[in-house]
């Protein structure tokens, strides 16, 4: 084995939790990225739709980089975009990755 951790080993989880550890330093320009186990959120907020727009490619442009760096894939079949907006008349935007 070049790279990783067999699956189901002693120390697999914690050595997964210090590989990944850094990845909300990758979008904190412009996101914020709660880990939690193996599972990772990214909320990116902003009121101006064009600008919510920006930084939502920046972060995943981020993501993106992130994973080729650290030699990972990111399963699409389990990533899901929530997009949360106020019933106010005040637009704002906020999508959870």
């Amino acid at each position: 084995m070049k790279q990783g951790v067999p699956q189901g080993s002693v120390l697999g989880l914690l050595l997964f939790i210090v590989y990944i550890n850094d990845i909300p330093m990758s979008v904190k320009h412009v996101s914020k990225a709660i880990l939690f186990a193996d599972d990772t959120s990214v909320i990116v907020s902003d009121k101006d739709h064009d600008s919510f727009k920006q930084k939502t490619n920046l972060a995943l442009t981020s993501l993106n980089q992130w994973f080729y760096i650290n030699h990972l894939v990111l399963n699409n079949t389990k990533t899901n975009v929530i997009k949360f907006t106020p019933k106010t008349t005040a637009r704002s935007f906020g999508y959870l990755l």
